[in-house]
């Protein structure tokens, strides 16, 4: 509670470290890495973190619940998401900021890949996916779905364009994605 994290870096390519018997990607989670776990973070800011999945945070196979965060600047070069939720797990992300972030593929802010994140009150500004068929601010994939109520979305791009539908929000292959009073 009320901890700024900055300056993480996950480049360890594709190696892995183990604990308990779970291997961690040393690629994944710039800034905290999740694995099967579930954490509730509040008042906290992510910034200028880099990894390839997850830059600010990876939640692999966990329900993290993050409650006023704010996502800024984080950037995931060679991958997908500041926060980057994998592998299932449901997490929540309730009054959070994401401003600034940037991934070369799929959603600069929150990428899912069979996981089913809610997203509540949040703001989502400035977000850039430079792949030119990804999701600048949120993007998911597999059989899950992405739930969005009361929630802000600007500014967001996919390449150089802001004008494209897919700036804000994308669905990829069997992810849907679920819009209540949000702009």
């Amino acid at each position: 509670d009320g901890l700024t994290i900055q300056d993480g870096n996950a480049n360890g390519g594709t190696h892995t470290n183990q604990y308990s018997g779970k291997n961690f990607p040393r690629k994944a989670g710039g800034g905290m890495a999740n694995n099967g776990s579930s954490p509730t973070l509040a008042n906290l800011i992510f910034k200028n973190n880099f990894g390839d999945n997850g830059a600010a945070i990876n939640n692999r196979i966990s329900s993290t619940i993050h409650v006023n965060v704010v996502f800024s600047n984080n950037s995931a070069k060679n991958g997908n998401g500041g926060v980057s939720n994998d592998n299932s797990g449901s997490p929540k992300f309730i009054n959070c900021v994401f401003s600034e972030n940037t991934a070369n593929h799929y959603g600069s802010a929150i990428y899912s890949d069979g996981s089913s994140p809610t997203i509540t009150n949040c703001t989502f500004s400035a977000n850039v996916a430079t792949a030119a068929t990804s999701g600048g601010a949120v993007c998911g994939s597999g059989n899950s779905t992405t739930t969005i109520s009361n929630s802000l979305f600007y500014g967001n791009k996919i390449g150089s364009s802001t004008t494209n539908v897919c700036s804000d929000i994308k669905n990829l292959t069997t992810h849907t994605t679920t819009i209540s009073n949000s702009l």
